[in-house]
């Protein structure tokens, strides 16, 4: 990764001595970096999944519930969320049970006025699918630390 944004560094750094600027990495440019090589890589596999989904069959499941379950053949392929991570719009089949965890999560922010740290230990998330097109999801925080701008708590 330091050799990705090592140049962009490099010229930032440079034109910051220059003016006399204590922050010299210019966040939106490297944004814009990540973004770019994020979408790509999105369309490529948005393009491999989008094949895969035509290769399958599909079957009429308006039928199925809670009750009366989805058979296994039928499912659709898992899309895992991660708490805080991602949030997809697709929901898990019906009478389906769905457990998506994180160990530990950590996030830090730096701004000119401060810096912030969120630690969240075992977030969870578990859905159940209660029909076709819909699930219920039931999320858990057991530990959250937030040290907000300038302070801690």
């Amino acid at each position: 990764m330091r050799g990705f944004l090592q140049p962009l560094i490099t010229e930032n750094k440079r034109k910051a001595v220059q003016t006399g600027e204590t922050h010299f990495l210019d966040h939106g440019v490297i944004l814009r970096r990540f973004l770019v090589v994020g979408g790509v890589v999105l369309g490529t596999v948005g393009a491999a999944f989008a094949q895969r989904a035509q290769e399958m069959p599909s079957a009429d499941k308006s039928e199925y519930h809670l009750f009366n379950p989805t058979p296994r053949e039928l499912w659709r392929l898992l899309s895992a969320d991660r708490p805080d991570l991602t949030e997809s719009p697709y929901t898990v089949d019906a009478g389906a049970v769905q457990l998506e965890m994180s160990f530990v999560e950590f996030a830090f922010d730096d701004t000119r006025s401060g810096t912030s740290t969120e630690l969240s230990i075992a977030p969870t998330i578990l859905k159940l699918g209660l029909t076709n097109n819909t699930d219920i999801q039931f999320t858990c925080n057991p530990f959250v630390r937030d040290d907000p701008v300038g302070g801690s708590t």
